[in-house]
């Protein structure tokens, strides 16, 4: 007898297959060309150490920086592989001495890979305070070495000491080159107290407020009159010809008058001036300086 064949379930069908672990940089010869660079003197940090000789290192938060810039925030990857305690005790001045060892491993998100060992000392009056600087100041060295393993960008050039030594000298010469001075700002007008005769002064009579005899009247108060008219073409006072406003409103001169006002003015100017050209010039001196004739009764001028 045939069996029929049973559909797939969601438990019998095959898993999807995991998203792959590693995934190649979209650029690698940019990446390559980044960790490479050299770091700067105001990137490499120095301190004292045996012999008077100075020591050069890259603190943590500038490895880690300079990895999130090239690689990414999540293209790389720490791991703390073991930390252990190295000694614990206290010394005679009373305070607590703790040093730890911690083994990190960096890993890129391309598969690579490098691990690395650091150490790290405390001291302090509180045990747990010791105990905790140790462990952080191990897992910090020890990711700084596996760090640097990546590039010079990362650390690596600390090592160079030629490099080192020029980046001191750089810095020592720039401390000796006197600073510029800086150029004065202008400074911003300063307020200043008006003289005394120029403050405001009470009005007249104030200082007699108060001082009325007794029983008398006040004064009646005055009442705003009528505003000021000015004749018909009488220039305008200086103050007010000279505002803007009044130029704009005010008419050219003889621009609003009616036309047969101006026609009746043009006639009486050729009229004067033809009565000034008929006029007869002045008569004789009489003889013995006495005075002139009067003029006859049908002259113009007398007319006039």
């Amino acid at each position: 007898m045939a069996t029929s064949a049973l559909p797939l379930t969601t438990q019998d069908a095959p898993a999807p297959a995991p998203p792959p672990r590693f995934v190649p940089f979209e650029d690698p010869a940019a990446v390559q060309a980044a960790t490479e660079r050299y770091l700067t003197g105001d990137e490499i940090s120095s301190r004292a150490g045996a012999g008077g000789q100075s020591v050069h290192y890259v603190e943590c938060w500038r490895a880690i920086q300079s990895a999130n810039r090239i690689f990414g925030f999540n293209g790389w990857s720490s791991d703390i592989v073991s930390l252990e305690k190295e000694f614990m005790g206290p010394e005679k001045d009373g305070k607590w001495v703790a040093m730890y060892s911690a083994v990190v491993r960096v890993e890129l998100k391309d598969g690579t890979s490098h691990t690395e060992t650091g150490s790290g000392d405390a001291k302090d009056r509180d045990r747990a305070k010791a105990v905790e600087n140790a462990r952080k100041e191990a897992v910090s060295d020890a990711t700084k070495r596996a760090l640097r393993a990546f590039g010079n960008a990362l650390g690596n050039c600390v090592y160079d000491k030629a490099h080192c030594k020029e980046n001191e000298a750089a810095k020592k010469a720039a401390a000796k080159r006197p600073a510029l001075a800086a150029a004065p700002q202008p400074q911003p007008p300063q307020f200043q107290q008006p003289p005394q005769q120029w403050q405001q002064q009470p009005p007249p009579g104030a200082a007699l407020a108060g001082k009325r005899p007794a029983g008398a009247a006040d004064a009646p108060a005055m009442q705003p009159g009528p505003p000021a008219q000015r004749p018909m073409g009488a220039p305008p006072p200086p103050g007010v010809a000279a505002l803007p406003q009044y130029q704009q409103q005010q008419p050219p001169p003889q621009q609003g008058y009616p036309q047969q006002f101006q026609q009746m003015g043009q006639q009486q100017q050729a009229q004067l001036q033809q009565l000034q050209q008929q006029r007869p010039g002045p008569p004789p001196p009489a003889a013995g300086g006495g005075v002139p004739p009067p003029l006859q009764s049908g002259s113009s001028l007398q007319r006039l």
